[in-house]
């Protein structure tokens, strides 16, 4: 009875394992494939220190309306930003 409880238990325990790794497959990220070209970017910067907030919207409008994409604002100093680098794929 013990051998026939052991069986049993190494089946179930064999069957979990079996429906675990297909759930966890789906899960799973695909590698990165080396022979893919990865998306590029070109970036454009701007100095942007001592304008006023109403000078800034219609500028940031004009830059997305060509594409461009807020990156990363560039060093504060006294909590100002000096400037500001946008992105937009080639």
């Amino acid at each position: 009875m013990k051998k026939t409880g052991l069986a049993a238990l190494i089946l179930i325990a064999f069957l979990i394992g079996c429906g675990t790794s297909t759930a966890v497959q789906q899960l799973l990220v695909p590698p990165a494939r080396a022979q893919t070209n990865p998306q590029r970017f070109e970036y454009h910067c701007v100095k942007i220190f001592r304008m006023e907030p109403e000078e800034l919207g219609p500028m940031f409008s004009k830059l997305g309306a060509e594409g461009w994409e807020l990156s990363i604002p560039i060093a504060m100093v006294q909590g100002q930003t000096l400037g500001a680098c946008f992105k937009r794929p080639l």
